[in-house]
């Protein structure tokens, strides 16, 4: 990456009031020691100082918010370079144990300089940086000299302290000439928060069901265009001149890095990676990618693998560390209520309280007749249809039910009148003609 080199020296002579700039690491900007501890005489750190406030942590594994780490994972590789000066390191902790109550840590460096000591500066930066933020409690005698604190915002502040004042000291002490340096990006993670921290221009997102956000800042000199409102973030990412950075670790004695912190998010992906990736894949396809789904090793390879195949002309570096909602952790524990309770038991429970916007079953279905129904002739109806013999009377129909039963006698009266009239109507015609042919009979007879 001499090209970056080189233009970063270009930028900072060209500020108006440019700092001290160094050609060449003197040991006037050593440390002299490697933070060493201010003890008291029976070897207990000083109770001044804040580092003897740290309390053991719970190692609860979930926030206020209902989200939880559940992996993190890194992939490097070569991508457009014939030589890697990317490192990376992810690991899972306990915060029981870590010193900070830290759950997970990444730490990603794109080292500049020379095959060599462009490797050797992201290699340095990375160690460095993963003995501050990996830090057991047993460690705790290590950074109890001129630590800043013990808040996560302030431990990641001291690794970037550490990583840059390493490189600095093994560039003085083999006499490295010009600016070898790295990129440093780190996120570190408790079971309530994360908190991010960048130099240079390798990134940090975070990607939520919702969207994905920036939550770097780059430290080039488009970068510092766009926070002036002079680029937008896709002018500043095509723009040739994005390799300028502006602040790097381990090219002078003191840095100023960008740190965030924010509650963890559930169910979110966060993401740290070199400008391998960035140059050739923008943050609304990192975002497809792991909306697609995958273990956070799985993640991890496919962005890198789609940086490759996207042609970038650097090497390429992903480090990814994921969380889980409430909604997840509460489903393995109803599953195991289900089958110690059997599933007559576990239905039953269901059945009480229906999930939202699901009809609860129908068990039984009450169709009350219409008038259309009630129209029908009786006749029409079927007559394999016969009312058991045990059926019980129908009640009375309280409302009106009298009128209707007294119209139906009435009918009935009148029916059977009718039929009598023309039964006695038949009868006398009958007994008439009967008369008739009698007397006719008689009168010929005489």
């Amino acid at each position: 990456m001499e090209a970056r080199r080189l233009v970063l020296r270009q930028r900072r002579s060209a500020r108006p009031a440019p700092a001290p700039r160094r050609h060449r690491r003197s040991p006037e900007g050593m440390c002299s020691a490697d933070w060493s501890p201010p003890m008291q005489d029976s070897g207990a750190p000083m109770a001044n100082h804040p580092l003897s406030r740290i309390q053991p942590h719970s190692g609860a594994h979930m926030s206020e918010s209902g989200a939880r780490v559940i992996g993190a994972a890194c992939e490097t590789a070569t991508g457009g370079r014939g030589h890697n000066q990317d490192r990376c390191e992810s690991r899972l902790l306990e915060p029981a144990q870590s010193l900070w109550g830290f759950r997970a840590v990444l730490v990603v460096a794109d080292g500049m300089g020379g095959h060599e000591k462009g490797d050797q500066a992201a290699e340095i930066a990375v160690q460095a940086a993963t003995e501050v933020l990996a830090a057991q409690l047993e460690d705790h005698t290590q950074f109890t000299g001129d630590f800043p604190g013990a808040e996560p915002d302030q431990v990641i502040r001291g690794a970037f302290e550490r990583a840059n004042r390493r490189i600095y000291e093994w560039a003085v002490t083999q006499d490295v000439s010009g600016d070898t340096g790295t990129t440093l990006t780190m996120i570190a993670s408790t079971d309530e928060e994360v908190v991010v921290g960048n130099v240079g221009d390798s990134r940090a997102y975070v990607v939520s069901p919702a969207a994905v956000r920036k939550l770097s800042e780059d430290h080039s000199w488009v970068g510092q265009q766009v926070r002036l409102g002079h680029l937008t973030e896709a002018e500043a990412d095509a723009s040739p001149l994005r390799n300028q950075l502006t602040q790097a670790v381990g090219c002078d004695p003191a840095i100023d890095p960008h740190v965030i912190r924010m509650p963890l998010e559930a169910d979110a992906v966060y993401v740290a990676c070199t400008d391998g990736l960035t140059e050739v894949v923008d943050a609304e396809a990192i975002r497809e990618v792991v909306q697609a789904g995958g273990a956070p090793e799985d993640l991890c390879r496919a962005l890198v693998a789609l940086a490759v195949a996207a042609g970038t002309s650097d090497n390429v570096t992903v480090a990814v560390l994921a969380t889980a909602g409430q909604g997840r952790l509460e489903e393995a524990p109803a599953a195991e209520q289900v089958a110690e309770t059997g599933p007559e038991e576990a239905l039953a429970e269901t059945s009480q309280a229906p999930p939202p916007d699901v009809p609860p079953i129908v068990e039984c279905l009450i169709v009350e007749p219409s008038p259309a129904d009630e129209a029908v002739a009786p006749e029409e109806m079927s007559p394999e249809v016969e009312a058991p013999e045990d059926e019980p009377p129908a009640e009375p129909d309280p409302v009106g039910g009298g009128d209707v039963s007294v119209a139906r006698q009435r009918t009935q009266r009148l029916g059977m009148a009718l039929i009598v009239c023309v039964v006695s109507l038949l009868l006398g015609l009958l007994v008439g003609r009967a008369t008739v042919s009698t007397d006719a009979g008689a009168g010929a007879g005489a």
